[in-house]
């Protein structure tokens, strides 16, 4: 028995002179499950046999029973009980917080045989709840005990950091820890203003689209959202939804889905979806749409914010043109 798997079986001694068509165990986490349960299938007759039960829960008490099944219905054996093993992940406070980085850590605690481990390491955002779609580093730690990695070309921002692990089974968090990085760069007040221009690619709903518009560090960390026209399709702005979690902040520019392309011009005021100014550095705008229920098209344009007047007119790529972006620091 793991934290996910047991095994189990039974012994149909008499088949009441109807062949057994299918025999197996069922189970659930409620007394007197059913086939309408949970349930395996190991073959027909009469005998001796087998079961491994996959996909439970750790530290979890589950009720089962082998079954039978024949022409007359279904027949239940006597109800066992076990519980699964323990499967525990823990994530440390963020510790060693200088400019750009940081040290986290995770304890992984079980009293299973066998961890059935893939990778365990972290996953951080700027959003609650981070998981493993956003922002990840993979530890080379293996089984339970401590485990440690440096982050750096973090932003000087508020983030929140879970510990994960991942096995054959499932992917297991620990508990998020919030920490705010320690930045002495220099960081330049000022608006970046985009300019761009979309247009169709025969989607299947062409010319109907839905579009994203923001901002990540030069590393391809989220900082913000500028522009998002979608609605309840917003799923379908793969890239973005990865990259953000989904998050809007108050001064973004929302809306449903655009009946036609068109261009747009959004500013970013150097800020974080925290509101914090951003360090001095390179950055890229991104901008995605499509026209179906799926990934459309997708495209980065990078620029430097600093505290001189930038100015950049990339070339126009995936059906994205008439780019233009200018960042104008603050005069002091």
């Amino acid at each position: 028995m793991t934290e996910a798997t047991a095994y189990s079986g039974g012994n149909i001694t008499s088949d009441v002179g109807s062949d057994v068509t299918s025999r197996g165990v069922c189970w659930s986490e409620l007394p007197n499950p059913t086939i309408d349960d949970n349930k395996t299938i190991d073959a027909a007759g009469t005998g001796v046999f087998e079961s491994r039960i996959v996909g439970l829960n750790p530290s979890t008490t589950y009720y089962v029973r082998a079954y039978a099944t024949n022409k007359s219905g279904t027949s239940y054996g006597i109800q066992v009980t076990f519980k699964t093993k323990s499967l525990t992940i823990t994530t440390q406070p963020v510790t060693n917080i200088v400019n750009n980085s940081a040290l986290f850590g995770g304890i992984i605690i079980s009293d299973g045989d066998s961890l059935d481990q893939i990778d365990c390491g972290f996953c951080w955002s700027v959003n609650p709840n981070p998981t493993i779609e956003m922002n990840k580093r993979i530890s080379n730690h293996k089984g339970i005990g401590e485990f440690k990695t440096v982050i750096s070309e973090l932003q000087s921002t508020l983030y929140y950091v879970r510990a994960y692990y991942t096995n054959t089974h499932s992917i297991y968090y620990g508990n998020v820890v919030s920490f705010s990085t320690i930045d002495n760069a220099v960081k330049t007040d000022g608006t970046l203003t985009v300019k761009a221009t979309t247009s169709t690619y025969s989607g299947e709903y062409a010319p109907h689209n839905v579009v994203a518009i923001w901002i990540e560090s030069g590393s391809g960390s989220f900082v913000k959202t500028l522009l998002t026209k979608a609605g309840v399709r917003k799923q379908y702005l793969t890239n973005w939804m990865k990259a953000s979690g989904g998050n809007t902040t108050t001064d973004a520019t929302t809306g449903a889905t655009v009946n036609s392309h068109s261009s747009y011009t959004v500013s970013w005021n150097g800020k974080n979806a925290s509101g914090t100014t951003v360090g001095d550095g390179s950055y890229n705008v991104c901008i995605e749409f499509t026209e179906s229920n799926g990934s459309g098209k997708f495209a980065t344009f990078s620029f430097t914010k600093g505290i001189s007047i930038n100015s950049q007119t990339p070339a126009a790529k995936s059906n994205i043109s008439n780019v233009i972006l200018t960042w104008t620091p603050v005069s002091k």
